[in-house]
């Protein structure tokens, strides 16, 4: 049943007798909530895998990727897969229903051309307290999955580097003691292509840089 109420549910037997018996389904107090995963920046070209994370499960789903997008794969309807050919800022939107409920979201991405998005100069850290972390450098940045982290400390310091995918799952944690530079290869040549991001945490501060995998 999608509904509450009260509904009659009938059997016969094999020698003819009819059973009759009322039910009463009662509808749970649950609201119904619209959202999906996606990155908020991307490159050309890039794969962009789409995730709906609504709850309950909806019945259904409706994507409205507009003219743009370039449908890679969308064998599963939770989760398809897009590109974007030419530079922007482009709405995606979700529409899902469940029961009588009905609810949609648009979260907007924004693709950057190559060269706007990685060049190779040393990365500007993302965040507002930096505080003992003097530069992050990616190289290469963009690459092919193979690149090496480098990261200098103003002073003698503990750091942790956390590589996180574009949904940010943590993917791997590195640890360092006591130095002031750290350097760091990692290898995500056999995941997706697309957007990660690497935080450093410092004893009194922390940054985030983006990896171009392509």
């Amino acid at each position: 049943f999608t509904e509450g109420g009260t509904y009659t549910l009938s059997a016969t037997t094999d020698q003819g007798c009819v059973i009759t018996e009322n039910v009463v389904v009662n509808a749970p107090n649950v609201s119904f909530e619209v959202n999906f995963l996606m990155t908020s920046e991307a490159v050309t070209g890039d794969s962009i895998m789409l995730r709906e994370i609504c709850y309950p499960m909806p019945e259904t789903l409706t994507w409205q990727l507009g003219d743009s997008a370039v449908v890679i794969d969308d064998s599963d309807q939770g989760q398809p897969m897009i590109k974007f050919d030419e530079p922007g800022e482009y709405d995606i939107t979700l529409i899902a229903g469940f029961g009588q409920c009905a609810d949609s979201i648009t979260k907007r991405i924004t693709i950057y051309a190559p060269e706007e998005f990685a060049p190779e100069t040393p990365n500007v850290q993302l965040g507002s307290n930096t505080e003992g972390i003097k530069e992050v450098r990616i190289s290469p940045n963009p690459n092919g999955g193979i690149f090496d982290l480098e990261v200098t400390m103003d002073n003698q310091q503990n750091v942790e580097m956390v590589l996180y995918d574009m949904f940010t799952n943590e993917m791997d944690v590195r640890k360092g003691n006591g130095r002031t530079e750290y350097t760091e290869r990692f290898d995500l040549s056999s995941v997706t292509k697309g957007v990660y991001f690497i935080r450093i945490i410092s004893q009194n501060g922390s940054a985030t840089v983006r990896v171009l995998v392509r």
